[in-house]
Order: structure tokens, then sequence, then C-alpha cells
């Protein structure tokens, strides 16, 4: 692999998880989970 293409692979492997914010400053992004906290409604019987 290329150094560029390395770069590349690292940078989007950042923004994934990482956010730009105000002043340059990265954040993480947090958990992203499917968990909405509601119920779910099965068919029954």
């Amino acid at each position: 692999m290329s150094a560029d293409g390395a770069t590349s692979v690292a940078w989007n492997s950042v923004k994934s998880e990482y956010v730009k914010g105000e002043g340059g400053t990265w954040y993480h992004k947090g958990d992203d989970t499917n968990q909405t906290r509601k119920s779910v409604q099965s068919g029954g019987n």
C-alpha cells in the first residue's frame, strides 16, 4: 500500500469515530447503537 493510500485509510477511520468541532478540535462521536428504548410488539399466539 502506498503512503497516500495508508493516509487515506487512516483518515477514514478517524472520521468514522470522531467529528471535528469548532477551532479544529476533534471529539469522539460516542457510541451509535440500534437501541431506541422502544418495546417490540410480537405477533402473539
